[in-house]
């Protein structure tokens, strides 16, 4: 573990600055520019090892990827996830970032815009309904203060934006959130513009060479939950933080005054 400085990563990431950050071996080919493999230690017992089939041919060429891709997604989305996953944290943004309004497809097949939402808070996460473990873990907090008995936090309207465009059409988001509630709302689309989308709010996604126990692909995405108040600025960023945490956030946004 290494502490991150005023350097490229403190200055990518400026709350990083003093605080642990992974440490990040790259497995470079032959080819200048090129990386073949990408292991994370972070302070949690285990290591977690990225793009293991890019190993490739003896020669380091088959399979490999542009470095300067895989450096900037790995480290932006494990500097800003693996970092404080053992301990949780809430990220205010001071001053209110203003998120640009988007357009994607419901789980209706309808359009539908962020600035729909306007006039109430929202809790979006960026995820898939094949993942195996986070989204379901998510979807399981969002339910939880969906249900609060609180009305000021029950007004929140709870978005889940899918980063597999290329399987999660709008009738899979449907089915998939429907058993979580009918009022969550599922966006889809072109990786592309969710990548766009993804970009405003530092989150990072991509492919991964590992796949699930049916040998289909999975997705290495960011973890994090995002706060957005009533005029659609991010107030907040939950990094594995706990459902009263989210809670205690998402009520002082949502009783604040316009």
């Amino acid at each position: 573990m290494r502490k991150a400085s005023r350097g490229p990563l403190g200055a990518a990431y400026p709350e990083l600055r003093g605080t642990a950050v992974p440490e990040l071996t790259l497995c470079r080919s032959d080819s200048p520019g090129y990386v073949t493999s990408a292991t994370l230690r972070t302070a949690a017992p285990t290591s977690c090892t990225l793009m293991e089939g890019f190993r490739g041919n003896p020669d380091g060429r088959q399979a490999a990827v542009r470095f300067d891709s895989i450096l900037l997604a790995t480290v932006a989305l494990l500097a800003t996830t693996a970092t404080w996953a053992a301990t949780g944290r809430v990220l205010d943004a001071i001053p209110p970032k203003v998120i640009a309004d988007f357009e994607l497809t419901d789980q209706n097949d309808q359009p539908f815009k962020l600035s729909t939402l306007r006039g109430s808070p929202v809790l979006l996460f960026f995820g898939f309904t094949h993942c195996p473990d986070v989204c379901p873990s998510t979807l399981g907090q969002l339910q939880v203060i969906a249900g609060s008995p609180d009305k000021a936090v029950r007004e929140t309207r709870m978005v889940m934006i899918s980063v597999d465009g290329d399987r999660d059409k709008p009738a899979d988001m449907k089915q998939y959130l429907l058993p979580v509630s009918p009022e969550f709302i599922g966006l889809t689309g072109n990786p592309r513009r969710v990548r766009d989308i993804a970009g405003q709010f530092s989150a990072v996604f991509f492919k991964s060479m590992s796949t699930d126990s049916s040998g289909r692909y999975l997705m290495d995405h960011t973890s994090q939950v995002y706060l957005l108040d009533r005029q659609g600025r991010l107030r907040s960023t939950f990094f594995n933080a706990t459902v009263d945490d989210m809670t205690a956030a998402t009520r002082r946004v949502a009783l604040e005054k316009d």
